[in-house]
This record gives structure tokens, sequence and C-alpha cells, in this order.
């Protein structure tokens, strides 16, 4: 219904799996698979690219898409969005957020979660990106400026604070 919705999770939880079975129902808009950018207002951007399967959903997949009936599967396989049915969307306001976890019984269930536990989650996800993962490419980017970088993250703090303020949020 227009709603944006922001996945987090980690690798393996089922958030591509989940995605796959939206894009099933037919309506699935797609910003990014991986790499969301969010602005002071809570308007996301993103990274449109392909998404990246284990092996075991990839070779269903391959079974139910008929384009897909020559694609080798591997162990991580990337399907490009479009064959799934997913529109690119370019950008959208994100009013929910849901912390993705493995569920043994594959089954979704949804629990809404207090913000301050969710501003954590957050901030657990965002900064090991920005701080650990991508370290040398932001100070790339702010020309070895630490406090350019300090700038930034602040930023970030903030633009996370107020989008788990303003959203509904779930785990």
């Amino acid at each position: 219904n227009d709603e944006g919705i922001l996945m987090l999770g980690d690798k393996g939880s089922g958030k591509s799996t989940f995605l796959y079975e939206l894009s099933k129902r037919g309506r699935t808009k797609l910003i990014a698979n991986t790499h969301v950018l969010i602005d002071d207002n809570g308007q996301a951007a993103g990274i449109y690219s392909s998404i990246n399967y284990r092996k075991k959903i990839a070779e269903l997949i391959k079974g139910e898409v008929p384009e897909l009936s020559n694609k080798v599967i591997n162990s991580c396989t990337n399907i490009d969005p479009d064959v799934l049915g997913f529109e690119k969307l370019n950008s959208i306001g994100i009013s929910k957020i849901v912390f993705y976890n493995h569920n043994e019984n594959e089954q979704l269930i949804i629990n809404q979660i207090d913000k301050r536990n969710a501003l954590q989650l957050m901030r657990i996800y965002a900064y090991g990106i920005n701080v650990y993962g991508l370290r040398s490419d932001l100070l790339n980017v702010m020309e070895n400026n630490v406090d350019r970088v300090i700038t930034k993250l602040d930023s970030d703090a903030k633009i996370m604070e107020n989008l788990v303020n303003k959203c509904e949020i779930y785990s």
C-alpha cells in the first residue's frame, strides 16, 4: 500500500526469501536489496541491485520462474529483481521498520518492540557497515578528514533516532 518498510536482519535470516514471497503476490516495489540511504525526513533511496539467494531458495525460484530455466545455481546466486517481478522504486518514506530474525519454524512472527531497543538494533546494523565494513571508504570520501567523518556519523545517528521515533517498529 505504498508504505515504505525497512527490513534489517542478519545474513541468512530470510529477508530475501521473504521478499521473493512478496514478489509472488504481484505488487511489490523495491528500492534496494542491501544499501539504503535515508535522509533527515525519513525518505529512503537506495542502490537497486541483484538479490543474492542461498542455493536452496535459488533452486526453488529457478523452478518457479521460467526466465531462469537456464540460470546456473551456485551456493549463493544473484537474481535480477526485474525477473522476479519487482517494480523499481526511486524513493519512498519509511513508515515501518522490521528487524527480521531467523525462525526455525519458517513462520513469520512479528511483535512490536520498544523504540529504545529498536534504536540500539538500528545502530548495530548501521554502524556495523559505516564504522567497520566501510571505514576506509568513508575516510576516502571525506578526504581523510576525521572531523567530517564524525559529523557524518553524528548526522546518521540523528536520522536513525528520528526514523525510530516516527515509525512503527517490529521484530
